[in-house]
């Protein structure tokens, strides 16, 4: 079976033309197989960030406006984190008022002991935040602050933060250029993997194959 062979099998939801794949990323070989065939079709192995993998069509949807049973728990929990967040950055907005720009953030402790202050150690943006992620809302604010000021409000994917930006490191060109070396080769490979499997399909496409293994083991 196919967990001997140490091969997993996975059904992702559906997607969109030209968009990102879920469990894949952006992809335009595989995306460009799945608009491209019927349903049941199987490709030939394609590559992705994560390695190689072949890819089956299992279900089509026709273009057009989602139900709305399909999209109301979606809705639903969009709504609620849009309340959620508004009444936080209310909440927020009014600590901030007593302090000053230089203040210390543990004030906010003192104001209001059930908010904590974290302190971090250093993290790049490239990274991500321990305990947020890979928050743009969050890190494009970081990146704008001035050191040793409290920043307004900051709203984010998980909730409202205040930050005070204790240092800034001077940007790395060395660890710059190694980074850059390394997703250039990534994207090589990843752009040279898309280009054996279409080129092997096309070749399949445009063969003639004749089965003459009989011939051949008698």
């Amino acid at each position: 079976g196919n967990r001997e062979k140490g091969l997993t099998v996975v059904e992702t939801p559906a997607f969109q033309k030209n968009a990102s794949i879920p469990a894949i990323g952006q992809n335009s070989a595989v995306n460009k197989f799945a608009f491209n065939n019927e349903m049941g079709h199987v490709s030939p192995v394609l590559g992705t960030q994560a390695g190689s993998g072949i890819f089956m069509v299992s279900e089509v949807k026709e273009a057009g406006i989602r139900p709305f049973d399909e999209v109301k728990a979606s809705l639903d929990v969009r709504v609620k984190r849009e309340k959620k967040i508004e009444k936080a950055k209310a909440m927020a907005e009014q600590l901030r008022q007593p302090l000053s720009s230089t203040d210390d953030l543990s004030k906010l402790t003192q104001q209001n002991p059930q908010f904590g202050v974290t302190p971090m150690t250093s993290f790049t943006l490239s990274v991500g935040i321990p305990g947020a992620g890979r928050d743009q809302g969050l890190l494009g604010a970081i990146e704008s602050l001035p050191v040793g000021q409290i920043s307004k409000a900051i709203e984010g994917q998980r909730g409202v933060y205040f930050v005070k930006l204790r240092s800034k490191s001077a940007f790395d060109s060395t660890a710059y250029s190694t980074q850059r070396d390394l997703l250039r080769n990534q994207l090589l490979t990843e752009k040279r993997n898309q280009f054996l499997g279409n080129w092997a399909e096309n070749l399949k496409k445009a063969a003639d194959i004749v089965d003459n293994r009989d011939q051949f083991f008698r």
